[in-house]
């Protein structure tokens, strides 16, 4: 019963942790529609968008790589909306009386493997995009991509950090 309950609760703050960074990514911010970015910028969210920001891209680039994000996002809305169907499904099954490990752990399993698939497909766009890039473009990409991580990882030490302060309070 101990471990079924460990199980949940890791599921569940695993879900919350995703429910929390599709509703940033998804919500487009005051003032902007959900169309796409405007012309004259490629975003600033974060991500390859904000990547490409610091590389001095030429018009043409520019025309080029929004072409291939705006397929990139058509491609991806339909495994965006399954995940979330999916774990719409998962949040029904955990909330089940009584508990199903089995099933959670099937239907975590179906939802990782649609996750599985929308990253191989954004691995392949980000392919696309560099194709379109000067090989100084890329390296500065490169360095800009290892800069980015490691200030993601030094926010979500912080953040566990934080929460296990929390916790032990």
């Amino acid at each position: 019963m101990k471990n079924i309950k460990k199980i949940l609760r890791n599921t569940l703050i695993t879900l919350a942790c995703s429910a929390l960074t599709a509703a940033v990514y998804a919500h487009p911010g005051p003032g902007k529609d959900r169309k796409g970015p405007p012309e004259h910028s490629l975003g600033s969210r974060g991500g390859i968008k904000h990547e490409l920001r610091e590389l001095n891209l030429t018009p043409q680039q520019r025309e080029q790589i929004q072409t291939l994000m705006q397929q990139a996002r058509e491609a991806h809305t339909p495994k965006r909306d399954a995940i979330a169907a999916e774990r719409r499904k998962l949040r029904e099954i955990i909330n089940t009386d009584p508990v199903n490990p089995g099933a959670i752990r099937a239907q975590t399993m179906r939802i990782a493997e649609l996750e599985a698939e929308l990253n191989t497909l954004r691995a392949q766009e980000r392919v696309k995009v560099e194709a379109v890039l000067t090989p100084e473009q890329r390296a500065k990409m490169k360095e800009i991509r290892a800069r980015n991580e490691e200030r993601m990882e030094n926010e979500m030490r912080e953040r566990i950090r934080k929460r296990w302060q929390e916790s032990a309070n």
